[in-house]
């Protein structure tokens, strides 16, 4: 079983704390396979399964037609762990950018983790979705007189006053809507008052966006001093070096946009010290890229989520890029490289994890654009940062990554081809 797997491994046993980590761990990542894991991040278009209300009349209405023309509309949520109820409720804040505080048991989130992590994530990336868990209070307090699984609805109503309505959530595909004049001393029930309150999720774009130094600073303190678990195509801004980096933005659109000369010298400032900070960390490092992704890179000079406002990189310029990452892996016991077993079919998303305490995931090809496409998410839930690093080291790496040695022959054929490559096109000259 996990346990018996794990604990032959004395590495991992030096770096957990007690066994009931490990029992705990156990519980945890039993239910979660590899494939479930990446299946997370590359979410199925299912089909559309309504959200109904039984409303005062014993009528039964469509949740999202019921609010989605309300004003000012806000959503605190406490339970409501349901695919039925999280589809609507995105149609719902898509329609009306209403914002949702969702408040979620722990024993809940983690019981059933995988299926948890997979009912949320089309909502994770939206700005105006905070997600919690919580624990009870001191000596197990109870603090919701109300059934847990409900929601408040608040929003103005025709005349200009402010409206509540309670929905008890009935089942997976339904809710009782409860109408009350005021709240008054219930409002206060869902205050989260004696509970501990735990982040899922932090959308960093929202107060980051158009600041691209603002950007770059909050990577580099993720990076510093964690170890790192990253599994993505191909390698990241942070692996190449800024005088490469420096040469490709100067050239770039970049330096068509406003303020992008004041802002010049920062940026690079910032890129070489997380250059510096990957190449002479004493925390672990570990990839997983794609031996496509990388051949990719070496043929176009583009990375897979190339930032916008660079140029592509030279054939000069990736040669010295793969013999950096080469001398790495040769020399750096604690940088750890693998290629991915392309036989397996595996999402495209960047998935990052920062030590045990965020777990980073940027949906592919968005060329890093803080104020466009770019979407990125933290989940600082330490179930699913602890789940994904056991994962990650248990299942991805053993049974669909290549060996270390595989991997390095490979990149050393990527570098000997563009050596090739370079020679031909100098002869041409």
């Amino acid at each position: 079983d996990f346990y018996d797997r794990v604990s032959k491994k004395t590495d991992l046993l030096q770096k957990a704390p007690s066994k009931q980590l490990y029992d705990r761990l156990s519980e945890i990542v039993g239910e979660i396979s590899c494939q479930d894991w990446l299946k997370l991040f590359t979410i199925p278009s299912q089909p559309y399964s309504p959200f109904t209300m039984i409303n005062e009349r014993d009528q039964t209405v469509s949740f999202y037609e019921a609010y989605k023309d309300c004003r000012d509309l806000t959503i605190s949520v406490h339970g409501g762990l349901s695919a039925s109820f999280i589809q609507d409720l995105r149609r719902l804040m898509e329609k009306t950018d209403c914002h949702c505080s969702h408040y979620i048991r722990h024993i809940d989130s983690s019981v059933n983790l995988s299926s948890t992590v997979r009912c949320l994530f089309p909502i994770l990336f939206f700005q105006n979705y905070e997600g919690f868990t919580y624990d009870a209070g001191l000596s197990g307090r109870v603090c919701f007189e109300l059934p847990y699984n409900c929601m408040i609805l608040k929003y103005t109503g025709p005349e200009g006053t402010q409206v509540s309505d309670i929905c008890i959530f009935t089942g997976n595909n339904s809710c009782r809507k409860i109408s009350v004049s005021s709240l008054g001393d219930l409002d206060t029930l869902f205050q989260h008052t004696g509970l501990t309150v735990q982040p899922i999720n932090s959308n960093i774009l929202s107060q980051l966006k158009n600041n691209y130094a603002s950007y770059l600073l909050f990577c580099e303190r993720l990076e510093q001093n964690r170890d790192m678990y990253q599994f993505k195509n191909d390698f990241g801004l942070e692996q190449i070096p800024s005088s490469i980096v420096s040469d490709a933005l100067r050239e770039g659109d970049i330096m068509s946009y406003p303020d992008a000369n004041q802002h010049f010298s920062e940026w690079i400032s910032i890129m070489a010290r997380r250059n510096e900070n990957i190449n002479m960390r004493r925390n672990e490092f570990y990839h997983v890229f794609k031996e496509s992704a990388l051949r990719k890179l070496a043929d176009t000079g583009k990375m897979s989520d190339h930032f916008w406002g660079m140029r592509p990189f030279t054939v000069e310029e990736r040669i010295r890029i793969f013999s950096r990452v080469i001398h790495h892996v040769e020399n750096d016991p604690n940088y750890h490289l693998y290629l991915l077993d392309e036989s397996h079919s595996f999402t495209e998303a960047e998935i990052t994890l920062y030590g045990e305490d965020y777990l980073s995931i940027i949906k592919p090809y968005t060329a890093y654009q803080p104020n466009g496409e770019h979407s990125e998410i933290l989940i600082r839930q330490k179930d699913y940062c602890n789940s994904f690093k056991y994962f990650y080291l248990r299942e991805l790496i053993p049974q669909y990554a290549n060996n270390k040695r595989y991997s390095l022959r490979q990149l050393k054929g990527i570098l000997s081809g563009l050596k090739r490559r370079l020679k031909e096109e100098s002869s041409h000259r």
